[in-house]
């Protein structure tokens, strides 16, 4: 899933608050990831109703919603790593001189205040969760650097975001919380997965001794195992009867977003395992969340959405060459 040039990020010369600068701090490139999030909150709602296709206009305006929070938290991520990232990774936009760390945060705050009421007017009673997941952004960001509590509340994070969308979307204000927990779980569980393998990047980035090797490699075999289980997870809800079965072509679709989702997840394994491109690693494995959506909306018989998030997957391995998503 990746080729040579993949393995550099290009690095180009930017001035002070150019629009390429922005589009670093927010790490774009991540952003279709979100969406297929979204896709999957989505297809809850209209599971309520057999056979129905989320509203395009509701789903467009939560899901731009959802983004800029999530854009929002990157923007953060920056200001609050900033002496890190002066050490570590002297390009990003902070320490390169690109943006300031008051503009940093003035971007990030605006795009969480516009995230959360872009999200609540398209119904109030999302005000509470919207809330919700705007806090655990900015807990993540001011904790992300505890050993544990800073994985799970990535894994907060983007758990909510599908609970966001579906009782967002969900016409009785009430989503099915049954079917809901068999997407939403899955998805937090993946992502606690890539923050714990992210930790393997940070750590390698120091001088290594031999007594924290074992420690690193053990992360990265649990890391590995709970995405594993994030992905093979909302087959549950057909296992429990929660859910109908797939159709034979959406089973076959299934297939296929699991399969590119496996060769993505081992070709990130390898990457991560090493010292010169544990970065890029963690970017396979953020992409295979966008997979790992695709075939949860197979799951959902959402057919044209799986398609999409197929399509989401490809957009963020083009955009991650081009921009850091880690």
């Amino acid at each position: 899933m990746s080729n040579p040039s993949s393995q550099s990020i290009a690095t180009p010369i930017q001035s002070r608050n150019s629009v390429g600068s922005f589009i670093k701090l927010l790490r774009i490139s991540n952003a279709p990831t979100v969406v297929t999030n979204s896709f999957v909150g989505a297809s809850v709602a209209a599971s309520m109703e057999p056979g129905s296709f989320p509203n395009i206009a509701r789903l467009i305006a939560v899901t731009v919603g959802v983004v800029f929070i999530y854009i929002a938290g990157m923007a953060i991520n920056d200001y609050f790593d900033q002496v890190v990232d002066a050490q570590e990774r002297p390009t990003r936009p902070i320490p390169a001189g690109q943006i300031s760390s008051n503009t940093a945060l003035l971007v990030g705050g605006t795009f969480l205040l516009m995230g959360m009421i872009l999200c609540a007017i398209i119904s109030l009673d999302v005000l509470p969760w919207v809330m919700l997941l705007g806090s655990a952004v900015l807990a993540y960001n001011m904790l992300h650097l505890a050993k544990f509590v800073g994985p799970f509340l990535m894994g907060v994070c983007r758990a909510l975001v599908p609970v966001v969308v579906a009782i967002a979307l969900t016409s009785s204000h009430a989503p099915a919380w049954n079917i809901l927990m068999f997407f939403a779980l899955p998805l937090g569980l993946a992502t606690f997965a890539i923050s714990l393998a992210a930790r393997n990047e940070i750590q390698i980035n120091h001088t290594t001794t031999h007594a924290v090797r074992p420690l690193r490699s053990m992360r990265v075999i649990i890391a590995t195992a709970f995405m594993g289980i994030g992905a093979l997870a909302p087959l549950g809800a057909i296992a429990t009867r929660t859910l109908n079965p797939m159709e034979p072509f959406m089973a076959l679709t299934y297939v296929v977003c699991i399969a590119l989702a496996s060769v993505t997840i081992f070709r990130g394994l390898t990457l991560i395992t090493s010292a010169r491109a544990s970065h890029i690693g963690v970017m396979h494995w953020i992409a295979a969340l966008a997979l790992l959506d695709g075939a949860s909306l197979c799951i959902l018989n959402q057919p044209i959405l799986a398609y999409a998030a197929i399509g989401c997957f490809i957009a963020t391995t083009l955009l991650q060459r081009r921009i850091a998503g880690s």
